[in-house]
């Protein structure tokens, strides 16, 4: 670093080290200097990067590449998956039988992670619509053989059949929800929306459920709020899954509770905010499962979630909204206790 010879290398997005001939460290540009440190200047490359696929590239170049390069992963002095690269420079050393050796490292643990993500995710999705169309297949070939002429088996099959395929249905329904909310991520939503109208909203679709459930939804909520800025349906649906969840969840003949709270200050948010708390008196979450409940497809009870007709899909959909929405979602539970999800959404654009 500041050595007038390397400045072009400033510039470049890739952490670079420069080394003499004898593998010390002449050389840090910002970003190695950021990640690694500029105290590195005039060690042993060896005490700054300790792997032996770099030291291969190294020697490799030593006894005359003109590079090599290779994917290591590091654990210190900066933790990561880097595409590191080796090459000679003269770098104005023509007087120098061996010329410096640059050493690039491109982080792309980011990258590495997404492929991870998005290979989970589709074995994911070919696993909840596998298990359905297997059933389906199952029912009927039944019911063009042994139960052909069984009224009752009929019945019952043709029930279980409906039963899976609108599983499917809002598998499919979640995933397209999701990838949308996904692709207007970094668009903050403008709409004026009153709050009041949203919650409306979303308990008539759930209300039918809950009153089969011998559950009530309670309200408590200011008669004056202020409106805030967001996509009315996105909202919708936030509100809709979390009451869906505590209809779930919660235990038989006990009610829903959904708040409303101005905010002055929440952690996070600049200015104002609207909390909205759905709370359940259902059996709460063991704290071990709260930091994954809005990954994808997971569930703390799998068995049970299936029953119950969920996607596994609804807390991720949640967080993506509140995300748009510049918000925050935070949950607290307690076995034996229940739960309550708070999502904090700013009022001012």
């Amino acid at each position: 670093m500041s050595d007038p010879r390397f400045a072009l290398l400033d510039e470049i997005h890739d952490l670079v080290l420069v080394l003499d001939p004898d593998r010390t460290v002449v050389f840090v540009n910002r970003g190695a200097a950021v990640r690694l440190g500029a105290m590195h200047l005039g060690r042993p490359f060896i005490h700054v990067i300790r792997n032996p696929q770099c030291l291969d590239l190294l020697e490799q170049v030593e006894r005359g590449a003109a590079s090599a390069a290779d994917t290591i992963t590091l654990r210190t002095p900066t933790p990561g998956t880097f595409r590191i690269r080796v090459s000679r420079s003269d770098a104005g050393n023509d007087t120098r039988e061996t010329p410096f050796i640059v050493v690039a490292m491109l982080d792309i643990s980011e990258q590495i992670a997404a492929e991870q993500m998005r290979s989970d995710f589709v074995a994911n999705v070919s696993h909840e619509l596998r298990s359905p169309l297997t059933a389906l297949s199952g029912f009927i070939e039944t019911l063009q053989g042994p139960a052909k002429d069984d009224a009752d088996a009929s019945d019952r099959f043709l029930t279980l059949m409906q039963a899976e395929t609108g599983r499917m249905t809002r598998l499919i329904a979640d995933l397209l929800n999701l990838s949308k909310v996904e692709g207007r991520q970094a668009a903050r939503p403008t709409d004026e929306i009153e709050l009041q109208r949203i919650l409306a909203r979303a308990c008539t679709l759930v209300q039918q459920r809950a009153d089969d459930a011998d559950k009530v939804i309670r309200f408590d909520i200011p008669s004056e709020l202020p409106s805030i800025r967001g996509d009315e349906d996105e909202l919708v649906q936030l509100v809709q899954n979390l009451l869906e969840n505590a209809v779930k969840y919660s235990a038989p003949g006990t009610a829903i509770d959904v708040s409303v709270t101005p905010d002055t200050r929440t952690p996070g948010i600049s200015g104002p905010t609207l909390t909205v708390a759905v709370r359940d008196h259902g059996e709460g979450i063991a704290r071990e499962h709260l930091p994954r409940l809005t990954e994808r497809f997971y569930r703390v009870d799998d068995h049970r979630g299936r029953k119950s007709g969920g996607t596994g899909l609804g807390l991720a959909i949640v967080k993506h909204v509140v995300q748009r929405h510049r918000g925050r979602l935070h949950i607290e539970s307690e076995v034996g206790k229940g739960s309550i999800f708070k999502v904090h959404l700013p009022i001012e654009g």
